[in-house]
């Protein structure tokens, strides 16, 4: 039952995570039994899922009428809300990269690659801090629609004609190399921001007390380095973004995936080669060792992540070859 398992795969993106794995049994519990009601009574089961299914409806809605839960922004709204946010975390981010490099052509002096770059990636923490502001503005803005303007909004998104649900329609189900944790997802964008946080509005915190001072543990060979560590972060960032939203990997992330960890492997080696800490400290405290150890972990880092990523993506390119040749077995047999 292929069909059910799409359904409910489905279901469980709107449901609390406390909550999913009750809920998700209780719903498959009470579907089967409507089914094999049905294929009791002599009903095909691929039809017999198929009709329980389409009577049950579109997944989102069976899933909120679990949920007990009083959101901010009403059910109703949130298609719109999410359509609004996905618009504005695209083209805030854009608007301020195009207005950079507008900027930076017009400036009268000669072209030169290296200023280019290093202007771009300058740029990304104002990106950033728009795409945040943006995403803020865009919840405030749909609060006052909310509570001043609901009945008029929802009046007109009632003249929208809806497709009717179609269980045929449902996403498949992602085999396991395009599997998504969540957990994971959410921990690396929590990383990611606090890291960006820290390194590039709180870099004191990184240091040695002593004596009620503070002697900062990097020094500015880490600060020509932090461009492209910014870089690497805000596009893992989007990544994870994506996956949370389609809740499973595609061959495009999973190259994009791929170029970061080529990005990340780079930046390990850079972090190995460039003299990257304090050497004034770590010889007035004796810990030279600590600067090996850390040359050390970086080759290890780069190493790992490079070849690990290889492997993770060679993984995908069989997935999806397998894919191909079912399909043309099947057209075959058709012909």
């Amino acid at each position: 039952m292929k069909l059910l398992e799409r359904y409910l795969l489905q279901v469980e993106r709107y449901l609390p995570l406390k909550d999913r794995k009750d809920t998700t049994l209780e719903l498959k519990n009470l579907l089967l039994e409507d089914i094999d009601s049905r294929i009791t009574e002599g009903q095909p089961e691929d039809d017999a899922v198929y009709e329980v299914l389409k009577a049950f409806g579109e997944p989102k809605k069976v899933a909120l009428s679990y949920r007990s839960d009083d959101p901010i922004i009403s059910r109703e709204m949130e298609p719109i809300l999410y359509l609004v946010l996905k618009i504005v975390l695209i083209a805030v981010p854009f608007s301020i990269l195009l207005s950079t490099i507008i900027g930076f052509l017009n400036n009268g002096l000669p072209f030169d690659f290296i200023d280019f770059l290093v202007t771009i990636l300058k740029t990304i923490p104002a990106m950033f801090s728009a795409a945040l502001t943006g995403v803020g503005s865009t919840f405030i803005v749909f609060a006052i629609i909310e509570r001043f303007l609901k009945p008029q909004f929802l009046e007109e998104l009632e003249k929208q004609e809806i497709p009717e649900f179609d269980p045929l329609h449902l996403p498949k189900i992602p085999d396991s190399v395009f599997k998504v944790s969540l957990v994971e997802s959410i921990i690396a964008l929590a990383g990611g921001i606090i890291f960006l946080y820290i390194f590039n509005y709180q870099p004191g915190i990184i240091a040695i007390y002593f004596d009620g001072d503070t002697v900062p543990l990097l020094n500015d060979s880490f600060g020509r380095i932090l461009p492209m560590i910014n870089v690497s972060i805000v596009f893992g960032i989007f990544i994870e973004v994506i996956h949370l939203i389609k809740r499973s990997k595609t061959i495009i992330t999973s190259t994009l995936e791929l170029m970061n960890k080529v990005l990340i492997t780079i930046i390990y080696l850079l972090l190995a080669t460039y003299d990257v800490l304090n050497q004034v400290i770590l010889a007035g405290y004796h810990l030279e060792v600590l600067g090996v150890i850390f040359i050390i972990g970086m080759y290890i880092g780069a190493t790992t992540n490079f070849f690990g990523g290889i492997y993770t993506y060679a993984k995908v390119l069989i997935s999806q070859s397998g894919k191909k040749e079912i399909i043309k077995d099947l057209i075959n047999k058709q012909k």
